[in-house]
Order: C-alpha cells, then structure tokens, then sequence
C-alpha cells in the first residue's frame, strides 16, 4: 500500500527547499508489513482526548506515561503490529 502520510515519495517541506524522510515508511513511499493503518480509530483516539480529557497531546502523554511521538502516529491512524485486514 502506498504511505498515506508521504503519498508515496519523501515529504517537501514547504518553507525550506528540503527533502525529509518520512518517518512511518522510512522514505520508501510503501507502507510497511508491520504498520497498521487505519484512519477511523485514530481520529476517535484524538477525540477521546480533546473532549473527555481536555488534554494536548503532551499533557496527555506525560500523564500517562506514553510516547509522544506514538500517539501522534496512533492518532493519525499508523498502528505498530501485524496487519489485520479484517480488523
């Protein structure tokens, strides 16, 4: 599948004229075996967050003990773990 996060290339960023890895795929534009993606669950993971807990994403993560960095991905739909089509 291609990487929903870079569309399939490296990610340009608009303000500096560079090129930067994406850091789901590594670059490759390909989703990898061991990422899940699914959109649906992530966008209800964020909205437990902003409405129940009122809380940001660093305040959340701090609070309990999580990465921040993997919540983002979770809450843009990236999940570590096998594929599961019919999940």
């Amino acid at each position: 599948m291609k990487c929903p996060n870079c569309q399939g290339g490296k990610i340009y960023h608009a303000v500096h004229p560079v090129y930067i890895s994406c850091s789901i795929c590594a670059g490759t534009g390909i989703l990898p075996e061991n990422i899940r993606y699914d959109p649906a669950k992530g966008a209800t993971l964020k909205f437990s967050r902003i409405d129940e807990h009122k809380l940001t994403l660093r305040e959340y993560c701090i609070r309990y003990h999580e990465s921040a960095i993997t919540r983002s991905e979770e809450e843009r739909g990236f999940f570590q773990g096998k594929k599961n089509e019919n999940a």
